[in-house]
């Protein structure tokens, strides 16, 4: 579990997703199908509404100071 010190919101390390409140890793990862897609979706829009892509990797980034500079660590 993490937690931002900016803006308090809780994340998942292992599952690299916003926390599953009231659920362990484990419990998380045995829940139905029709759930975890219910929630991947709702991740992947928030994601989509909320970031840009890296115009090298594709992989969503998001600004929140300083200059337009971004360097690809992925590239």
């Amino acid at each position: 579990k993490i937690d931002c010190e900016k803006c308090s919101s809780l994340a998942c390390f292992t599952h690299q997703r916003p926390w599953h409140e009231g659920k362990t890793c484990k419990e998380f990862n045995e829940r139905p199908d029709a759930e975890q897609k219910q929630q991947l979706a709702a991740s992947e829009k928030a994601i989509n509404q909320t970031s840009a892509r890296c115009p090298k990797c594709s992989q969503p980034i998001t600004k929140v100071t300083g200059c337009g500079s971004v360097t690809c660590a992925y590239s």
